[in-house]
């Protein structure tokens, strides 16, 4: 019987087993169904067979019941059971009706659409006499809170929706992972019950950190995961025990809040119990921000004495937060630091701030604040606001008290600022209100008034306009108002047939300014137009062999500028081998380097051709010029007959030592007026850098000499040298030397540093320090051990 629009076939069989009598009814809903009376075997092409007796409804490609075998066999179909909603899936079924059993084999999917999971296997075996589902093999389940569980076999027992589970990974919704040998999965609770587990918590993919909790038990829901004789550590994995580890009776993983409670927890470090908690919690691996107490932390000085500090750290919302730091002292002051951060889409909060008491003492304090915030309108592509605040209530307030604050990045200058930037394509446009403040002046001339603004354009690929102007008010009574307009040309180079290579500058300056009491202008309006022209030949000569590109480089540069230049005689200008061949090389917008000038030098270079490093550089230059000009700054000579020579040396002959050199020679070519030297040395194991600085050419007249130095015992131990000499005063400025011990997960490092000074509220002091730093805890220092 074949192509029958709607054929409905009732089969009425009888078996006899066990002197019982079998029998079921089978109904077949099919477009195509064929009966082969010789093999009692019908065939239904894509359809439906339903056993209202088992509750049973089967859809297949190709279902196939063999009658004298109690069978049905199924390609790419799948088995609903009406009674419990679970539907089963697979290439390959058969259905052993007499036994009440139904195996499942190929790309086995389950959807208990009655207690929300899915189970993806190879191979599944359903009791129905004993409802019971069985799979073999590696299944994997996914529960209703995303909970993934790869097993190598389990078991389900449908009645008491309790699922056994052997050899278990389960990987939560936060990529989590459970190690469980055996769990039972139970599905009325909604909770895992397993024995010798282990947890592995995620972190980021570049940690070097393995965050895991093992224990003798566990029982997890979707809010809570309780292990009974527990450890954890954050410590990555290794032969033998872990630097540190904490154990306890108890330890309860909270899922929401994401903290890890202990009850009865021991801290060990190596094994050794060095501490006891009846009750600790912290946050879990996975937390980046978690409101509670940071570690503590001793801190002592020779200015402050002994101090106790307690940050407690407060997350206010997803991007805010507030950081409050009590510092207690051993006698009657108390200092109390905060900071407040938040970050929005397109703006950023940053404050610091604090307050000192004392009973013997004026309160002190301390306020720093940071706002930036971006716009974004037609005209331009980005448009930044800046507010930034400095302020302090005693001058040598940060220092004597060590506060330390990503907004603090000098304790003597403070800057107080507004600035608003635009941005496009070709131009730039910056405002600015600061206002500077020198702690080290007197009261009366400490304050430096600057409104500015500076605004740059490219014309084309080579002409650019510069505009900078602005207001200065400094110490108490002299103003001065300044606006430069800059018109720059910069022409392609040009390469002669016999190598030379040529390229000119025009720099057309214009600079008005108003001024009283100023040294540096007059003390009336003025409008000055400065033209600069400029023209630098370069003829590189280069030799190759098998393993070097050896360049030799004459240079000439040829300076034109009208004769008059504004007195800046008395100025701190810096003349280089970087900068001799600019055409703006002493670095003063509102001035031209007046008459002519030539600058000659040569250039040489060793370059590894195997890997381009270069070996050598060595450089020379020096600037005449056909009058004496006594109106540019005189510490560098540049406006002698003959200028400063000025060089560097560059020289690194293998990966292990590298040695730069900067000099500036008076035009006699005996005094120095700044060296700059630097040697870099590595060794397997150990490390050393030295930098010298003598400079003469500067009001400040600078001389040190700098050293620090390591040596790496092993991947864990090391030991750093740091100090510094002040040549000019003749004294040493520090010392510190520190043994250090670090892994992934553990620091402990002695520390001794020895500091020489005296500022009003500073002495000199002397230090010896025990630090301890656990991550991802954090640590503590000792008070000084001296």
């Amino acid at each position: 019987m074949k192509n029958s629009i709607f054929i409905i076939l009732i089969i009425f069989y009888q078996i006899l087993f066990f002197n019982k009598i079998f029998a079921k009814e089978i109904e077949f809903d099919a477009s195509d169904i064929e009966i082969n009376n010789n093999q009692n075997l019908t065939t239904a092409n894509n359809g439906i067979a339903k056993i209202k007796e088992d509750k049973i409804i089967i859809e297949g490609i190709k279902i196939e019941y063999f009658k004298d075998k109690s069978l049905i066999v199924v390609s790419q179909g799948k088995v609903f059971k009406t009674d419990i909603n679970i539907e089963i899936r697979s290439e390959k079924i058969r259905y052993q009706i007499k036994d009440g059993k139904i195996s499942f084999t190929n790309k086995v999917k389950i959807d208990d659409q009655k207690n929300n999971f899915l189970i993806f296997s190879d191979k599944i075996n359903y009791d129905l006499i004993n409802k019971k589902v069985i799979g073999e093999g590696n299944s994997k389940i996914i529960d209703e809170f995303d909970n993934t569980y790869i097993v190598n076999d389990f078991e389900y027992i449908i009645k008491d929706k309790i699922i056994k589970l052997n050899n278990t990974k389960v990987t939560d919704q936060n990529n989590n992972i459970f190690e469980l040998e055996t769990a039972y999965l139970d599905l009325n609770k909604k909770e895992i019950v397993a024995k010798d587990i282990g947890l592995n918590f995620k972190v980021s993919e570049n940690s070097k950190n393995e965050p895991r909790l093992k224990g003798r038990s566990l029982t997890s829901d979707e809010n809570k995961t309780i292990v009974q004789k527990g450890t954890f550590t954050f410590c990555k994995k290794r032969e033998k025990c872990p630097p540190w580890e904490m154990s306890a009776n108890e330890i309860r993983h909270d899922k929401v809040k994401k903290i890890i409670h202990y009850k009865g927890a021991s801290l060990k470090v190596y094994d050794k119990k060095v501490f006891y908690f009846p009750k600790f919690f912290h946050p879990d691996p996975t937390v980046k921000r978690q409101t509670g107490f940071l570690i503590p932390r001793l801190q002592e000085n020779s200015t402050t004495g002994l101090s106790l500090k307690l940050p407690y750290f407060i997350a206010l919302a997803q991007n805010k937060d507030i950081t409050l730091s009590p510092r207690f002292f051993n006698d009657d002051k108390f200092l109390l630091q905060s900071e407040f951060r938040q970050i929005n889409k397109k703006s950023d909060h940053f404050a610091d701030f604090s307050q000192f008491i004392s009973s013997n003492k004026d309160s002190k304090g301390h306020l720093f604040y940071d706002f930036k915030k971006n716009y974004n309108i037609e005209n331009f592509d980005d448009i930044e606001l800046n507010i930034n605040l400095e302020q302090v209530s005693d001058d040598t307030y940060l220092k004597a008290y060590k506060l330390e604050s990503p907004l603090i990045n000098n304790n003597s200058n403070l800057s107080n600022s507004i600035s608003l930037n635009l941005y496009d394509e070709n131009q730039t446009i910056n405002t600015n209100l600061n206002v500077y403040e020198d702690l080290n002046k007197s009261k009366s001339d400490r304050y430096e008034y600057v409104p500015n603004f500076n605004f740059s354009k490219i014309i084309n690929d080579n002409y650019s306009f510069r505009s900078n102007g602005y207001y200065k008010n400094y110490n108490t009574n002299i103003t001065e108002k300044v606006l430069i307009n800059d018109l720059e040309f910069n022409s392609n180079l040009k390469y002669f047939n016999n190598g030379l290579i040529n390229s000119k500058k025009l720099l057309l300056k214009n600079v008005n300014s108003e001024a009283k009491n100023s040294n540096k202008f007059k003390n009336k309006d003025s409008i000055t137009f400065l033209p600069t022209f400029q023209t630098n030949y370069s003829y590189p000569l280069q030799k190759q062999n098998a393993k070097f590109n050896h360049t030799l480089t004459p240079k000439l540069s040829l300076n034109l500028s009208i004769p008059h230049t504004k007195d800046v005689s008395k100025n701190n200008a810096k003349i280089n081998y970087d900068n001799i061949y600019d055409i703006n090389r002493l670095g003063l917008e509102e001035i031209n380097e007046g008459g002519i000038s030539t600058t000659y030098g040569y250039e040489y270079t060793k370059t590894d051709r195997s890997n381009f490093n270069q070996k050598i550089k060595l450089g020379f230059a020096n600037n005449l010029r056909f009058e004496e000009n006594e109106d540019l700054p005189a510490n560098t000579n540049i406006g002698d007959k003959i200028s400063d020579f000025v060089g560097l040396i560059e020289y690194n002959p293998s990966e292990n030592i590298k040695l730069d050199y900067d000099f500036s020679l008076k035009n006699n070519l005996v005094d120095q007026n700044y060296e700059l030297f630097g040697f870099e040395y590595y060794l397997n194991n150990l490390t050393t850098k030295f930098e010298y600085l003598n400079e003469n050419n500067s009001d400040s007249k600078t001389s040190y000499l700098e050293n620090k130095t390591s040596y790496n015992f092993n991947d864990e131990n090391s030991l750093i040298f740091e100090t510094r000499e002040n040549k000019e005063k003749n004294f040493t400025e520090y010392y510190n030397l520190i043994y250090q011990y670090q892994n992934d997960c553990l620091t402990a490092a002695i520390e001794y540093n020895k500091e020489y000074y005296s500022d009003q509220d500073l002495k000199p002091s002397e230090n010896l320090f025990f630090k301890f730093s656990i991550l991802p805890f954090g640590g503590f220092n000792t008070p000084n051990l001296k």
